[in-house]
């Protein structure tokens, strides 16, 4: 850890490469939490996909993805480890292009680390260089600490979506939040 009590973190775009880390830190993440979308058994077996669909998001202006990187303790840099990442999806309109809907997974390890921070700083520049003017996202109500994060970024909750997701049988609401940028 750095002086500032966060965990030096390398944060880039994502490549049609990152696919294999990406879908093995999705299936940790699936696994140690209820807070992601993606139920377990949902995560891609093969990176296929995912790669496609990053070289999918290379080719649009609004759209990217930012994974976060932190080397193991004593290694070199080369020897890091993918511990969380961001997307951003711009819309596809010309009257929603400015706004992009994203999303965050930062493995459990991690959390508390500023890698969080990291990425979103990463997201907001490039944001703002493409000329994006919103970004919104959405969170389970009762993730206090996500939404915490959140609201110190700026984001500010806008609407709640009731009973958007079923999580272990149960009905969940979810806080749609945004930033102007």
């Amino acid at each position: 850890m750095n002086d500032s009590g966060a965990e030096p973190v390398t944060v880039r775009l994502a490549t049609p490469k990152d696919a294999p880390a990406i879908i093995a830190l999705q299936r940790t993440i699936a696994e140690e939490t209820t807070f992601m979308l993606l139920e377990p058994h949902e995560v891609p077996a093969k990176p296929k996909g995912l790669a496609e669909h990053l070289a999918y998001v290379e080719r649009r202006p609004n759209c990217a993805w930012f994974i976060a990187e932190c080397a193991k303790a004593g290694a070199p840099k080369s020897d890091s480890a993918v511990v969380g990442y961001l997307g951003a999806d711009g819309g596809r309109l010309v009257r929603n292009s400015g706004s992009a809907h994203i999303f965050l997974a930062v493995i459990r390890a991690f959390w508390g680390r500023g890698v969080g921070r990291a990425l979103f700083q990463a997201l907001e520049d490039w944001a703002r260089t493409q000329g994006l003017h919103r970004l919104e996202l959405t969170v389970q109500v009762h993730n206090d600490r996500a939404r915490a994060l959140y609201e110190k970024l700026g984001y500010e909750v806008e609407g709640r979506k009731r009973q958007s997701l079923v999580v272990d049988g149960e009905p969940v609401d979810e806080f749609l939040m945004a930033k102007l940028l």
